[in-house]
């Protein structure tokens, strides 16, 4: 599943106006979103893990093609150097001694310990065991705490 919390990212981000300027959603395209923006946002809402240009199409309001089709969200986000932070989870299942938790734990990176990001990081980077996305959110978390 695909954090919800995302969505409010395009808003308060202004990332469509940043797509429109860089060429990635056309005038006219443009045009469409923002005469229909609201019956996008709750249809985008309603249906939170499609994503953003998926939910365009969808809607007839953005061309389909295969490159908009698959481009993750947090991809954009990445793009535009949005703060990833408060949106994406990790899932811990061991302690700091490295026992077992009765029950696994799910935090945002935001309220990671710093140890914790680095363990997580150094182990499981090196062993090509994580996305561009979480990279991204970890490395940015750690810089944002220098």
């Amino acid at each position: 599943m695909r954090p919800v919390e995302r969505i409010n990212k395009f808003y308060l981000h202004h990332i469509f106006d940043k797509l429109h300027d860089d060429g990635k959603l056309k005038t006219s395209e443009f045009v469409e979103l923002c005469q229909r923006y609201e019956e996008f946002r709750r249809y985008w809402e309603d249906n939170p893990d499609q994503r953003m240009f998926q939910a365009l199409i969808n809607l007839n309001i953005c061309e389909d093609s295969l490159n908009r089709w698959v481009l993750e969200d947090t991809d954009i986000l990445i793009e535009y150097n949005i703060y990833l932070g408060d949106i994406l989870k990790w899932r811990s299942y061991y302690n700091v001694d490295m026992e077992p938790l009765k029950e696994p734990i799910d935090r945002y990176i935001k309220d990671m310990e710093t140890s914790h990001i680095n363990n997580v990081f150094n182990y499981t980077f090196k062993r090509g065991g994580l996305s561009r996305e979480y990279r991204y959110a970890f490395l940015q978390e750690l810089e944002r705490r220098k």
